[in-house]
């Protein structure tokens, strides 16, 4: 957080080098239209100058990590018996602890739906999941930062029956991965999230007039 304050200045700064690196790597930019450009960098900065009274009261005065990977150990049930050590992979924007026991973990969501935080409640409760794996305790706030939203802070009550259904389905996959089962999903609402694309058969590129194309 030590941009804290000149974030706002740095918006188009930082854009315009994102822009270069993209153009630099054969990448293409296609504007929807003539003041696409300027409403990106508009709510950039509406949004980075938004979020810092969060940051300064929610996590600045506390030790605090942020983009924190994490590869977290947690036993499960095997099919055949027993227990095996599996590991719960991914990153959280945010997560510290404001004390002994006192965790917490904020995702950060560049929208202005109101109602996007009902979309998040897996991806939180996973998060839950891990801060209580690595720790032994459950986070006591879960959250999001949603600056460009109404209520830019939004505490989500992590529900018991989320965790259950959220370890219900790490379970099913585990066991998908012990049985050697790797059938794909029979639809395409999940797959935009999912960082294995490229081991995936419906994702397997095929020639078609000499150019590489998605067999969907």
């Amino acid at each position: 957080m030590d941009n804290l304050g000149i974030m706002p200045s740095m918006v188009e700064e930082h854009l315009e080098k994102t822009l270069t690196r993209v153009e630099e790597e054969g990448g293409i930019i296609s504007w929807k239209s003539r003041e696409d450009r300027r409403q990106i960098i508009h709510e950039c900065i509406l949004a980075v100058t938004r979020i810092e009274k969060a940051l300064v009261e929610r996590v600045i005065p506390f030790s605090y990590t942020p983009a924190y990977r994490f590869e977290v150990p947690m036993r499960m049930p095997h099919p055949r018996g027993g227990t095996e050590v599996i590991h719960l992979v991914g990153e959280m924007d945010i997560t510290g602890f404001r004390g002994e026991e006192d965790f917490f973990v904020y995702d950060v969501k560049h929208t202005k739906n109101d109602e996007y935080w009902r979309k998040t409640a897996a991806q939180l409760t996973f998060y839950a999941l891990v801060v209580e794996a690595e720790n032994g305790v459950r986070p006591k706030e879960v959250g999001l930062f949603q600056p460009l939203c109404t209520e830019q802070v939004k505490i989500i009550e992590v529900r018991d029956d989320w965790r259950q259904q959220m370890l219900q389905r790490i379970m099913s996959m585990c066991n998908d991965i012990w049985n050697n089962d790797e059938t794909p999903r029979t639809d395409y609402s999940k797959c935009g999230w999912c960082d294995v694309k490229h081991a995936c058969v419906k994702f397997r590129p095929v020639m078609v007039n000499g150019k590489k194309m998605m067999e969907l």
